[in-house]
């Protein structure tokens, strides 16, 4: 049934997170802001909030302090302690929210239109209790508007999404063809299917940010056992040059300065197009810094692409490892091995970077891992000239290892959710218990100390 206003008002959100922990990484959500440009592309107005934006003004304007950040704009979200919930009461670490307090998100919705179709945007599987506190504010306030929620956590958890916001609209894949439809036959608006890799970083929406987002590619060719990467993007696809360039050119013009990667697999194929496109900035007068904000492959290091590198000040190099135990290796995937680390770390120390510049994420609390292997993985980074950034195992649906984390737990992974947080090592074993881990990060920031500081 067609509704009888023309256009419909639209509210597009990103909800707060409440967790035992979060740090911002230049965390944006990147399917929600593909949904915006296209929005703008075909003039459909529309409100928009992200609650976990740090430029936003209410952090200097209301709040008595602001987080610390990094100068390139990473650093802690501003949060308040809240009650922690039932299932998660037995870890004892503060539960908190982090981002925009809700007294100011409550202020917000106060003051838009009632809107006519909702848009919420989900991540993390366990971050999923503040997308459902969400949605009962956003119920109360405007109890005629269709919510429509999308993103990872209704993508992975699927069934456990339908039973938890029914009666609501719970979107899983991509959310534009869904969208598309949606609009057209709900509102009688056809708007032309998208390419998602040339839409553009819709910067207006983050007025005081100068930061920027860009991806080269969707999906990976790998195949590691403990990502749902070629679950959520089955095809490896890359975008066009003549688009990455416009991008940057506007990102140039619109005061942002740290540009961001949210590629999985960004040197792969790095001459078809991460190369060229290093290579024409060069020529450009830009004043750019890059950021690795997911961990790039070891395996495909070269001379010329730490040469763009260092060309074209990229500060936050950030590398995937996980383990330096070669079975191990294997069973996460083998991407890469400890001759291909080797390789690249003497590359890179030879470009001129230093052991605290090459940043590596070691992988701790999977399936069967011991404490033994994390230790020796982490005196192994560090005895050959890099820095082991610890990321503990968060179980994910639609994964290699998804079975064998059920398997193993002695949470009921598949029915709750809140059980895949990392911080509470879900696949603990005798071999790797909660306190192993504790010992490991002590022990983990002793030799830290000995290295850096």
């Amino acid at each position: 049934m067609i509704k009888k206003r023309t256009l419909p008002q639209v509210l597009l959100i990103n909800p707060w997170i409440e967790d035992f922990a979060a740090y911002d990484y230049w965390a944006k959500p990147l399917g929600l802001l593909r949904i915006a440009s296209w929005f703008d592309q075909n003039n459909l107005p529309y409100h928009f909030l992200d609650c976990l934006d740090m430029t936003h003004p209410v952090h200097s304007q209301a709040l008595p302090h602001k987080p610390v950040r990094t100068p390139w704009g990473a650093g802690k979200y501003y949060k308040h302690p809240i009650s922690t919930p039932q299932p998660l009461s037995h870890i004892s670490r503060q539960w908190s929210a982090y981002g925009l307090p809700l007294s100011y998100i409550k202020k917000y919705v106060e003051t838009i239109p009632s809107p006519d179709v909702v848009l919420i945007h989900t991540s993390m599987t366990y971050w999923y209790l503040s997308a459902r506190k969400l949605v009962g504010l956003l119920q109360e306030r405007f109890p005629r508007a269709t919510i429509i929620l999308g993103g990872l956590y209704t993508t992975l958890c699927y069934s456990h999404a339908r039973s938890c916001f029914a009666p609501h609209y719970v979107h899983k894949g991509p959310g534009v063809p869904f969208l598309r439809k949606y609009f057209e036959e709900s509102w009688n608006i056809s708007m032309p299917f998208p390419d998602p890799l040339a839409l553009p970083y819709p910067k207006h929406l983050y007025p005081g940010s100068d930061l920027g987002i860009l991806s080269l590619s969707t999906g990976c060719p790998f195949k590691c056992t403990y990502c749902a990467s070629s679950y959520l993007h089955p095809r490896f696809q890359k975008a066009r040059l003549s688009f990455l360039k416009r991008e940057l050119e506007h990102f140039a013009t619109s005061s942002i300065r740290n540009v961001t990667f949210y590629d999985d697999a960004l040197l792969s194929n790095a001459g078809d197009l991460l190369l060229p496109l290093l290579k024409w900035v060069e020529k450009q007068n830009f004043s750019f810094y890059f950021h690795l904000s997911n961990g790039v492959n070891l395996k495909n290091i070269t001379p010329h692409i730490i040469q763009a590198f260092q060309k074209n000040n990229f500060i936050t190099l950030r590398f995937g490892f996980e383990t330096a135990k070669p079975n191990q290796q294997k069973k996460l995937g083998k991407k890469t091995d400890n001759q291909e680390f080797l390789q690249a770390a003497r590359l890179l120390h030879e470009a001129g970077y230093s052991s605290e510049d090459i940043g590596v994420f070691l992988l701790a609390g999977y399936p069967g891992q011991t404490k033994e292997e994390l230790k020796s993985s982490i005196n192994f980074v560090l005895d050959n000239g890099a820095k082991p950034y610890i990321s503990e195992y968060s179980p994910i649906p639609h994964t290699s290892l998804w079975k064998e984390s059920c398997r193993i737990s002695k949470y009921p992974l598949e029915q709750e959710p809140l059980f895949h947080n990392n911080t509470i090592l879900p696949c603990e074993w005798n071999q790797f218990t909660f306190k192993d881990l504790r010992n490991l990060k002590k022990y983990y920031r002793h030799r830290l100390e000995e290295e850096f500081y």
